[in-house]
């Protein structure tokens, strides 16, 4: 499988590709500074119309749950 294996290959593609803007670092260290939270619910609210774009995934809630981050992963 040639998907993400960690969540900063997600912030390279963002930031090298459709120019998500390089001083956020990428979505998913955008999202680690972020509230998490806040992020969960704004993109289930968007899910009611669009689940398959912007239903969280499950890895959001365990983050949540533990006080995790994206950035720890690998």
């Amino acid at each position: 499988d040639a998907g993400a294996q960690r969540p900063s290959d997600i912030d390279a593609v963002m930031v090298d590709g459709p120019g998500f803007p390089r001083w956020r670092g990428g979505p998913m260290h955008a999202a680690d500074r972020a509230d998490l939270v806040q992020i969960n619910k704004v993109l289930n609210e968007h899910a009611a119309d669009m689940p398959a774009l912007y239903a969280p995934d499950p890895l959001f809630a365990e983050l949540i749950k533990t006080g995790g981050r994206f950035s720890v992963m690998v």
